[in-house]
């Protein structure tokens, strides 16, 4: 109004009331108004955003990933108690709209999170869906040329950027100031959640409506349930509807892609995962360490096996350093490691120097070691850590199990078996004839082995 006063006076026009102003800016259209505060960039926000990508010229060429919190408070297994809400990692083929593999969490997402489900999406799911006992289809399997994910840290981390080197795919981030980039992928999670606010136990998408709904109470949905139901929906009515962007069921899409039809030349299917065990390795975080007489030491943690004796200070031949090995873990159970010999380019699984030591989480380890530096130890050693994490698991074991927290820890620990279990069914699935183990034969009736049968301490996993 300041500014107006002195115009209509210069005009010889009344002055306007403030509320007279207000009504007539309202009537004004989003985009007028976008315009006249934010030039270009105000314009741009109301142009039209293509549908699909110009390199999304068949299925698998590029991908897109994203991390949601499911709108759904679940429940755990033993109390049927709220323990909260769970994150999903979704992975879409941008060509034909199909999801082609996901990753469920009680955990916020990790780059772990981000390494599952790419390898979920990559590998065929047979395997994975007979571990959870869900009757559908998913045929959606093979590696992509390109992923695009946002700047989330969880998708620039070191461990998903040397994975795509690896596997040899292309990692490309969102462009500053393009919030369109990730339409695709960002869409489809808003309609899984609108489909979700249709389950007992859902939050809304805000506060307003919600209302007077105790989300937390009506719960009734376990981690294992949302799994199934995601799956469930997402092969079973998303994969199987017309899709407004291209005219057609996502699944169709993807068929007639791979394997043609009267209007699309097929790119035929990829050549089946090489090493299946090496992909899913590769996608695990790593760290660089060197070998010592009693082994190699992770975050205070030592893993020993004969198999790597013959590196027990080695020097690097270029620098004469002492050398350093790649080594990768599962965060979800550190009881062992994976050492990558340099000289044969496998994988040797490693398990703890001191086999009479617990299986415990990367999480459970941060939470030992942030209560020793509570008491003022910040150096500690394996004993000490072991001896916390046993009394820590003792007081827990004493406390109330009533509490949310208590709820949702223990349920952690149930769905990483049940998660290892059904990746390792995924991974011996795809396992090519010539990789599978031989059925077992009969033990002899004097107990000793036959001439050509062989004792390996270690397991290997070869490299590509």
């Amino acid at each position: 109004m300041t500014i107006l006063g002195p115009k209509c006076r210069r005009a010889n026009l009344k002055v306007p009331h403030a509320n007279t102003v207000r009504l007539r800016v309202s009537w004004l259209s989003d985009k007028t108004k976008d315009e006249a505060r934010d030039g270009e960039r105000g314009r741009k926000r109301h142009r039209p955003v293509p549908g699909s990508y110009k390199e999304a010229t068949h299925p698998n060429s590029v991908w897109q990933i994203d991390h949601t919190p499911l709108d759904l408070c679940i429940v755990d297994d033993v109390y049927r108690r709220n323990i909260g809400r769970a994150w999903l990692t979704l992975v879409i083929d941008v060509y034909s709209r199909c999801v082609v593999g996901f990753y469920l969490s009680l955990d916020k997402p990790n780059a772990t999170s981000v390494g599952m489900a790419l390898v979920h999406a990559i590998l065929p799911k047979e395997g994975w869906l007979a571990a959870h006992g869900i009757d559908v289809k998913w045929p959606n399997w093979g590696k992509p040329i390109k992923v695009h994910a946002d700047n989330d840290k969880t998708f620039r981390c070191d461990m998903v950027t040397r994975a795509a080197m690896a596997q040899k795919f292309d990692l490309e981030w969102r462009p500053v100031k393009t919030p369109h980039w990730g339409g695709h992928i960002e869409r489809l999670l808003g309609t899984l959640n609108q489909e979700i606010h249709t389950i007992n136990g859902t939050t809304f998408s805000n506060p307003t409506q919600r209302g007077d709904y105790k989300s937390h109470e009506e719960a009734e949905f376990t981690f294992s349930d949302s799994e199934t139901y995601v799956t469930k929906y997402l092969c079973g009515v998303y994969h199987q509807s017309k899709h407004d962007g291209i005219g057609r069921p996502p699944i169709r899409m993807y068929e007639s892609g791979i394997l043609g039809d009267a209007h699309t030349l097929g790119t035929g299917l990829q050549a089946p995962i090489k090493d299946p065990m090496r992909l899913r390795l590769d996608f695990l975080p790593f760290n660089e360490v060197t070998v010592q007489a009693y082994g190699v030491t992770w975050d205070t943690i030592t893993y020993y096996d004969p198999s790597i004796d013959h590196w027990i200070h080695a020097r690097d031949p270029k620098t004469g350093r002492k050398r350093r090995f790649t080594v990768r873990r599962d965060p979800r159970d550190l009881s062992s490691i994976w050492f990558l010999d340099p000289d044969r380019d496998v994988y040797l699984k490693i398990p703890y120097r001191r086999m009479e030591h617990p299986s415990l989480n990367l999480w459970e380890l941060r939470e030992v070691r942030a209560h020793l530096r509570a008491q003022g130890k910040d150096e500690v050693d394996e004993d000490l850590v072991f001896d916390t994490y046993e009394e820590l698991q003792r007081i827990k074991k004493n406390a109330s199990d009533e509490t949310k927290e208590a709820r949702k820890r223990d349920q952690k620990k149930r769905t990483y078996e049940k998660k290892k279990a059904a990746e390792a069914a995924q991974v011996g699935a795809a396992m090519p004839a010539s990789q599978q183990a031989p059925p077992s034969r009969p033990a002899n009736t004097n107990g000793l082995l036959e001439d050509d049968e062989e004792i390996s301490s270690f397991e290997v996993v070869r490299g590509g």
